[in-house]
């Protein structure tokens, strides 16, 4: 058997249809086809031929398939495919086929890989010269992937008036290796070895990407003519061996780029090579475009050196030396371009595609930014926008339906921390964004001034954000900052009624579970279980309902969220805008039962107004507050009279009064001492002189009356006794018994109070009798309160 016998079969029709599954493996090409219009069809959806072959037939008698006849079809159609790996022979040849024409049309897939082929054994190869009018189509959403791995060859070779078409939305990706070389007339992704060469993009979405490692991507030193139509994208990558080869070679060339959407042509070479090697005739027609130009020896990564917006302009001459004509002399002119024409560049490309927001960022109430992300397309792959090349419009909606608009544009930017990237934009504000607010991207447009390309609805590829609220809420407020180490409740208030409250105990978590605020915003933590030690630390955080920040959306929430919602930080936290204020926490302090409580509710620590001055050192047996009596100003009357010392007042934590919370005024008495050592006391009081004015005027037979006595606690245990059940008056300079306790009673603290709620503002009365004759003066006297240890048998 010869060379040219060594085909599985010879026929001049080979069909595949109907969602048939064929595979081949051999050692030998596939087919023979020859005879009148011989035709290879493999048609209809999910019809697929699948030939791997050894073969190493080479020169015309090669090719897994091979048609040696006119007008050779071979048509792959209908959502088919054709998959050939012929590592050392083409894959598809057509011998002296005039006319010949390769089809993959309406959603079909074709598939060629070589590994080493040399000379002229292309993996796609139209052989003799006789071969010419050859086309090969790529159609209707259809893709192509032609690879020769290694090896010299051209991946597809045509003869004269070889033609090649890819359209309507298809794909072509060529890819050769080469031989390792750099050779400016080897190693090419489409050689076009005579005249008449055309190489056609069209359809909008149609993308072509040639990648030669070290040849040219078109080349042959033939005429040829290259179109670039609108809304295409071409990617052409090769590497020359001089810095005179190009990677588009040919004689008399016509090149037009119109109106595409992306094309970046690129020679590798090492310190710069040509784009084009053209002779002087050849024309170079650039039409409503960007375009940009790297400079010999330039980093292709960094961005173009110069760069024209949207821009009309023919170069002409030996390898485009020459401006013919431009739109726009004053900015595209030989000044700008250089006298060397395309010459002085490596690569040159136009990116027209339209700005793509892929992000807009979920703020916080935290946040005065607002940050996004825009990129642009390269064919089928982005990149991120570069600096200034996109200006968007964005609008803040608030919550009360005032919108506002404010501009940004792209830079290279840090989001909160994150790693920079290219292609942010951000919103400043001088003030935080609000719970609620409504984020969105208005228009985007990529140009400079009023040159350049709009996006479209659909290129905004996010929807409206709304603003997350994630600080925490408000700290819990304590009348103090400090509780007594016997106490075994706390009282506080919160601004949020929905908070969940939980506590530790010098960090760690004790049970909350009971705790509950009431509609006025106050709630009771019980300590009663907790053993509680000088410089102790109770910290009280309380967590609010908004949810997950994550399931909102928001990129690196803070430890602070969680699913439920924002807890207060146990210390100060920076977030975006925000330092969150930590939790409230109370220190315990050796007070012992020195802490005013309430005494309308003992459990509870108070800051009265106009604590008097306590001795620090009584001990376990001790007098914690009293009253000061405040009679206010009175009517001057010639008649007897008692006047009402005004109710205690309670502070809040910055000294200011609490508004409408009065209390009884009170003494608070407290006896902590061991049972073995504990014995009686008594409470008395004198008053030192009458009252008196400035100008030594007394209230003769005035009197302090005490009213409404009752005793409570927050302790339980007997009570001490009062020793006039009724009133007890205070006769000046005369020291007055009130309260008796003996060693079973009044143990623990005692509230000595005069009314309750209802009648605090009528129980320490002052009684002037008639003939004392008050003048309009302040009067005052002084009290001194006694608590002592009384013997058992006194």
């Amino acid at each position: 058997m010869n060379a040219r016998d060594d085909a599985v079969f010879r026929v001049n029709n080979f069909f595949a249809r109907n969602g048939s599954k064929v595979r081949m493996d051999l050692q030998a090409k596939l087919a023979q086809i020859s005879g009148v219009l011989p035709v290879v069809q493999i048609t209809d959806e999910d019809t697929t031929v699948s030939i791997n072959t050894t073969s190493t037939s080479s020169g015309r008698y090669g090719g897994v398939i091979r048609l040696d006849s006119n007008e050779s079809l071979i048509e792959v159609n209908n959502g088919a495919s054709l998959k050939i790996e012929a590592p050392q022979t083409s894959a598809l040849l057509y011998d002296t086929a005039t006319n010949s024409r390769i089809l993959v049309d309406n959603g079909s897939k074709m598939e060629l890989y070589s590994s080493l082929l040399n000379g002229n054994d292309a993996t796609v190869r139209f052989y003799g010269a006789a071969s010419r009018g050859s086309r090969f189509d790529i159609d209707n959403n259809s893709t192509v992937i032609i690879e020769a791995e290694e090896g010299a060859a051209p991946a597809v070779r045509f003869r004269a008036d070889g033609q090649f078409f890819v359209k309507g939305n298809s794909k072509l990706q060529m890819y050769n290796g080469g031989n390792g070389s750099p050779n400016n007339s080897a190693n090419q992704g489409i050689e076009f070895a005579n005249d008449g060469g055309v190489f056609d993009l069209s359809g909008v979405g149609t993308e072509v990407n040639i990648v030669s490692d070290f040849g040219p991507a078109i080349g042959g030193n033939s005429s040829m003519e290259i179109n670039v139509r609108e809304g295409t994208s071409f990617t052409a990558i090769g590497r020359s061996s001089t810095a005179s080869g190009a990677i588009f070679n040919g004689s008399i060339s016509n090149i037009t780029i119109d109106n595409p959407l992306f094309f970046d042509f690129k020679n590798t070479r090492p310190n710069g090579g040509n784009i084009y090697s053209v002779s002087a005739s050849s024309i170079f027609d650039l039409k409503n475009s960007n375009f940009a130009a790297w400079a010999n020896g330039s980093n292709f990564d960094l961005e173009a050196e110069k760069y024209w917006n949207m821009i009309d302009f023919e170069l002409t001459g030996s390898n485009f030396n020459t401006i013919r004509k431009t739109s726009d002399p004053e900015s595209f002119n030989t000044s700008t371009f250089g006298p060397a024409g395309m010459t002085a560049y490596s690569r040159i490309s136009a990116n027209n595609a339209r700005a793509v927001v892929d992000e807009l960022r979920v703020p916080t109430n935290a946040d005065k930014s607002i940050f996004g992300h825009v990129s642009i397309p390269e064919g089928s792959d982005y990149r991120s926008a570069f600096e200034g090349e996109v200006e968007l419009e964005i609008e803040i909606e608030r919550l009360t339906g005032e919108k506002e608009t404010h501009r940004a544009v792209t830079k290279v930017d840090s989001i909160y921390g994150e790693a920079d990237r290219e292609g942010i934009f951000e919103v400043k504000l001088p003030d935080l964004l609000n719970e609620g607010d409504r984020i969105s991207v208005l228009s985007a447009f990529r140009g400079v001034g009023e040159v350049g390309v709009p996006s479209l609805p659909d290129d905004i590829k996010i929807d409206s954000v709304d603003v997350f609220p994630i600080i925490p809420p408000k700290p819990v407020e304590f009348p103090l900052n400090t509780i007594g180490k016997t106490a075994t409740h706390v009282q506080g208030y919160v601004e949020n009624k929905e908070v969940e409250i939980t506590a530790t105990h010098n960090g760690q978590i004790f049970d909350t579970s009971d705790v509950t605020v009431d509609d006025e915003g106050n709630f009771i933590l019980n300590l009663s279980d907790l053993t509680l030690k000088e410089d102790d630390e109770i910290q009280v955080f309380l967590r609010d309902a908004e949810g997950s920040a994550e399931a909102a959306g928001v990129i690196n929430p803070p430890e602070t969220n969680n699913a439920r919602g924002n807890i207060n930080p146990a210390a100060d936290l920076t977030f975006h805008d925000v330092t969150f204020e930590p939790a409230t926490t109370l220190i315990v302090e050796d007070v012992g039962p020195f802490s005013p409580v309430d005494p309308l509710d003992p459990e509870l620590e108070v800051e009265p107004e106009n604590k008097p001055e306590l001795p620090e050192d009584q001990g376990q047996l001790s007098i914690d507050f009293i009253s000061s009596f405040n009679f206010s100003s009175q009517a001057i009357s010639v008649h007897e009279q008692t006047y009402y010392a005004q109710p205690q007042r309670l502070l809040n934590e910055d000294g200011t009064v609490k508004e409408n919370e009065e209390r009884p005024n009170y003494v608070q008495i407290s006896d902590r001492r061991p049972d073995n050592e504990r014995s009686g006391w008594q409470l008395s009081v004198t008053q030192n002189g009458q009252f008196s004015n400035q100008n030594g005027h007394e209230l003769i037979g005035s009197e302090i009356q005490l009213f409404n006595q009752e005793l409570v606690t927050a302790q339980g245990g007997t009570a001490p006794t009062l020793q006039e059940e009724t009133i007890q008056r205070i006769i000046p300079n005369t020291k007055k018994i009130l309260l008796q306790a003996d060693c079973a009673s009044g143990t623990g603290t005692w509230i000595y109070r005069f009314g309750d709620a209802e009648t605090a503002d009528k129980s320490v009365g002052l009684y002037v009798p008639k003939g004392a004759n008050p003048e309009a003066e302040k009067y005052t006297t002084s009290l001194t309160w006694e608590l002592s240890s009384v013997p058992e048998n006194q």
